[in-house]
């Protein structure tokens, strides 16, 4: 029986780092748990954010949107934001990790690289990949390299470190979806429908746009279609709106050039095409809290 809302426990980053319990890591954006036996539950639940799953020994079961997942070891396993988790099965001798990322630190540790990452899994549904040996005693490098700097106390760099770490694994898995993507595309018997080919276009000129605060039609535009079905296809294909992209890759040009750039902000709002410095500021007030210049000065 399909579940109503009602009985969907919803969560963020922020509830899920209420669990100090079993969580090891969290910093706002990022939450890992080393002990993913330690998340078992058969209450639905659905999360705003990427979450990994990764097996390495016994099984586990996990029900997606309806569908049934089996892992076993050198499996690993994405939720995608907004997927419903209707339960979760661990066997006795289970033992595997999870690594929960807000698509806003996605985008920026994958930067420009991020196309690969949404094109994999919003566009080619490849949600599911088994490891060989090899790259298993890789990812297992990772892991303890991970835990190592979780540990530390005093490491005034601890966060950008473990973000480092995160940036490293995260190419190295855009590495195996392109892999992925080129064995398998013998064995497709036909090639991607209208709706994937476009959000796919559209992906990658937003991309590369220099200047990406446009509105929707600006993009619907470059595809010769209508921005009221680019909009359909985006929701269809990632269950996110267009104008929900833009922002997204908007904001981390926004993050990019404050956090990492010495230009007056005066020429970052005419380089991301803002009107005005004071539009430009209200933009940034309400998408981080604070004015350009607060944000510059935050770690």
């Amino acid at each position: 029986m399909a579940n109503t809302t009602d009985d969907i426990l919803e969560y963020g980053m922020t509830d899920l780092g209420r669990l100090n319990s079993i969580v090891d890591y969290v910093d706002g954006d990022i939450m890992i748990v080393s002990n993913a036996a330690s998340v078992s539950t058969s209450q639905p639940t659905r999360g705003n954010m990427f979450t990994l799953i990764a097996c390495a020994q016994g099984h586990l079961r996990i029900s997606l949107n309806g569908e049934s997942y089996d892992m076993q070891r050198g499996d690993l396993l994405f939720c995608l934001p907004n997927v419903i988790i209707g339960s979760v099965d661990v066997s006795d001798d289970f033992k595997g990790s999870v690594i929960c990322m807000t698509s806003r630190i996605v985008q920026g540790l994958l930067g420009t690289n991020v196309s690969t990452w949404n094109r994999a899994l919003y566009v080619e549904h490849q949600i599911c990949f088994h490891l060989s040996d090899a790259d298993v005693a890789v990812v297992v490098n990772y892991g303890d390299l991970l835990r190592q700097k979780m540990e530390e106390q005093d490491n005034p760099f601890k966060a950008e470190i473990i973000q480092s770490i995160l940036r490293a694994i995260l190419f190295e898995l855009c590495s195996m979806m392109i892999s992925n993507s080129e064995d398998d595309e013998n064995d497709k018997s036909t090639n991607l429908n209208q709706a994937e080919i476009i959000f796919n276009r559209f992906i990658d000129i937003l991309s590369a746009e220099k200047q990406k605060k446009h509105p929707v039609y600006y993009y619907a535009s470059q595809l010769c279609i209508s921005p009221k079905y680019l909009s359909v296809v985006c929701k269809q294909m990632s269950d996110r709106t267009a104008s929900s992209w833009i922002e997204e890759y908007l904001n981390e040009d926004i993050r990019f050039h404050l956090r990492n750039t010495t230009k007056p902000i005066k020429e970052i709002c005419k380089i991301l095409n803002f009107p005005n410095l004071s539009f430009f500021g209200k933009y940034v007030k309400g998408q981080f809290g604070c004015t350009p210049t607060e944000y510059r000065k935050q770690k």
